[in-house]
């Protein structure tokens, strides 16, 4: 069994966290960098992000893939439009 099969097939709910954000993005910016970030986060791949590296703070978050940090799943719903 490869390493990544045995860490993703191994993960049980109880160690996963749902995230819920609702947001106003009409450009699925947010969206778009989840996708990203879950094909990033595999196990043996580490990375950081900077964000706002001209602002006053600049912050860097790691994520480390030794196998801890996991994106199970992303779901994206769309609004169904009413008219008014």
């Amino acid at each position: 069994m490869k390493f990544k099969k045995y860490l993703t097939d191994g993960v049980s709910s109880d160690q996963l966290t749902i995230i819920t954000i609702e947001v106003r993005d009409p450009d699925n910016s947010l969206g778009k960098f989840l996708e990203e970030l879950k094909c990033r986060a595999n196990p043996g791949h580490s990375f950081s992000v900077l964000m706002d590296k001209e602002g006053d703070n600049p912050i860097t978050i790691g994520f480390d893939g030794d196998g801890s940090f996991f994106v199970g799943d992303i779901d994206i719903k769309k609004p169904i439009k009413e008219n008014y």
